[in-house]
């Protein structure tokens, strides 16, 4: 799903299945997209207990060499 500036970031979600890259240059509003984001998937987790719960994570501190399961848990 390629999307321009102003698109509903929860559409844009839904639309990818649940899946979804955010991308663009620096100060374009990444992380403020994926944080309206996670904002609405923890409203829903909290009305619905069978909803995942959304996991914001840094992967800049995820070295090679370690499974990212090992690296999350620690």
């Amino acid at each position: 799903v390629t999307v321009t500036r102003g698109g509903n970031i929860v559409e844009m979600f839904n639309t990818a299945q649940g899946r979804l890259l955010i991308t663009g240059e620096p100060g374009s509003g990444k992380t403020i997209l994926l944080y309206k984001l996670a904002d609405y998937l923890d409203t829903q987790a909290v009305d619905d207990s069978d909803a995942p719960v959304p996991l914001v994570v840094n992967l800049s501190g995820w070295t090679p060499g370690s499974t990212f399961r090992d690296w999350l848990i620690s």
